[in-house]
């Protein structure tokens, strides 16, 4: 499933999520064959095996806190919306499926602007018949890909010992 986002993130990023979702939820199954709802198990499994915050990383406005407890937060935002793509044919939100911005007060001289922000800078987004605020728009696609491959990552290296 991780391989399969990777292939069409740019022509349908929302599936991407999707897939990246799924791939983790798969792992946390595997590794916590306990009942219980898979989306606590998947918010478990990725803090269990979040990695650290890239090396590099926009100015700190740019940068998507990297603690417990907004990563709980994010998890859980990016959950129901797989839920809601899932169950209701509501995609991803469009700020979160599009490409990140990138310009030079991000903390990255020119020509060299491969530095992206985290997340959506935009103040709300109104789609669908729904309005969204900043909160309600976490993180961009290459971060959770970022973080879906290197938790991936982790516990197979783990599992493997």
């Amino acid at each position: 499933m991780y391989q399969q986002a990777l292939w069409v993130a740019e022509s349908e990023p929302s599936m991407t999520w999707l897939l990246m979702v799924s791939a983790l939820e798969t792992a946390a199954n595997e590794w916590q064959r306990a009942k219980g709802g898979i989306k606590k198990k998947f918010v478990s499994f990725v803090q269990a095996f979040r990695p650290d915050p890239p090396h590099q990383r926009p100015t700190e406005r740019f940068q998507f806190p990297w603690d417990d407890e907004n990563w709980t937060k994010a998890l859980q935002t990016i959950y129901r919306y797989r839920s809601n793509a899932l169950h209701d044919g509501t995609p991803f939100p469009a700020p979160m499926c599009s490409p990140p911005i990138r310009r030079p007060d991000l903390g990255v001289r020119l020509p060299d602007l491969g530095v992206c922000g985290e997340f959506p800078t935009v103040l709300a987004h109104r789609g669908k018949g729904a309005t969204l605020r900043r909160a309600d728009l976490p993180i961009h696609l290459h971060v959770f890909e970022y973080v879906t491959r290197n938790v991936l990552l982790k516990w197979w290296s783990s599992a493997a010992k």
